[in-house]
């Protein structure tokens, strides 16, 4: 299932004696009325993003920390190198437990294992309870999840005071119905915010699928750019072979002459130039694919999208 995320937004049309353009703000309260109102949604989190400076005994960096529940792992597809996710209990009692993405990891515990160790957040000490698996991610918001802790929500308050989210994290129950969920979870937020249902730029629900509608469109333009040159490549390949058979018929106007003196008819000689140019023609592509092997194979692999996110398998 995808995820759905709701931003905070700012009122675009007045609604209830309020003027337009006041800024709203979602609070813990609309995930417990989202989770209790709207059926569709099968899973909700808040979170609450800040950046910190995380450090051990010996090493410190600078990550994002993000405040959720225990249903965050699951909408956010996180998977565990080491350890578990955040539990149900976690989040009860506001326990001082961290979750790591794998880039912090491997800068505060390279080799070594880091469940059960403890590390320092803005000066507060949790204790890890798990290592996420490197995650390859084409996008992101506020941060990578690698460069990410996720501790619970309700323990973000011993390292800042805390009253609205930053974004709400959703799962809805069925995405062949996505749209009738938003429109669900949208009444509720209209409820209880005082604004217009039908104003969308009072809060931005962003589903997953506007941002694989964004990748899919960089696929098919990919795509259709290799046809385009592809079939370039082919236009200039056939005229140039043109160009090499006209060449090739207006030097041998002589040998075409005795051939003809002798017999062949024109059916003859007409199949024997294109006998020679499909020739010439399957040559020129064995040849030119056999390079092109080989040239690959000594320039190797060159990861893209790997190169970018740090993964060594290309």
């Amino acid at each position: 299932d995808r995820a759905i995320i709701i931003w905070n937004g700012q009122t675009s049309t007045q609604q209830g004696g309020m003027k337009a353009g006041r800024a709203i703000y979602t609070e813990l309260r609309d995930v417990e009325d989202i989770r209790r109102n709207c059926p569709l949604v099968s899973a909700a989190s808040p979170e609450i993003f800040r950046e910190y400076t995380v450090k051990n005994f010996r090493r410190q960096t600078e990550v994002g920390v993000r405040g959720v529940n225990h249903e965050y792992g699951r909408i956010r597809a996180h998977y565990m190198d080491s350890g578990r996710r955040l539990s149900a209990e976690d989040v009860q009692y506001g326990r001082r437990v961290a979750v790591i993405g794998w880039d912090i990891y491997e800068k505060l515990f390279p080799g070594s294992n880091a469940v059960g160790e403890e590390i320092r957040i803005s000066g507060v000490p949790f204790t890890i309870i798990g290592v996420l698996a490197k995650k390859i991610q084409m996008s992101s918001y506020f941060r990578s999840d690698d460069l990410c802790a996720f501790i619970p929500y309700t323990a973000m308050t011993s390292l800042n005071q805390v009253r609205y989210m930053s974004v709400i994290v959703l799962q809805v129950a069925n995405t062949a119905m996505e749209e009738q969920a938003i429109q669900q979870i949208r009444t509720v937020l209209a409820r209880n915010h005082k604004f217009d249902p039908n104003d969308e730029k009072a809060v931005f629900i962003r589903p997953w699928g506007e941002f694989e509608k964004i990748i899919s469109g960089f696929r098919i333009g990919m795509e259709g750019l290799m046809l385009l040159i592809g079939a370039l490549t082919l236009a200039i390949g056939g005229v140039g072979l043109m160009n090499i058979m006209l060449v090739s018929v207006t030097e041998r106007t002589r040998e075409i002459g005795l051939l003809m003196a002798v017999g062949a008819r024109r059916r003859h000689i007409l199949i024997q130039f294109l006998l020679e140019a499909l020739t010439i023609a399957l040559a020129g592509g064995v040849i030119g694919f056999i390079l092109s092997l080989i040239t690959c194979e000594i320039i190797g692999t060159i990861p893209f999208v790997s190169a970018i996110e740090g993964d060594p398998s290309g």
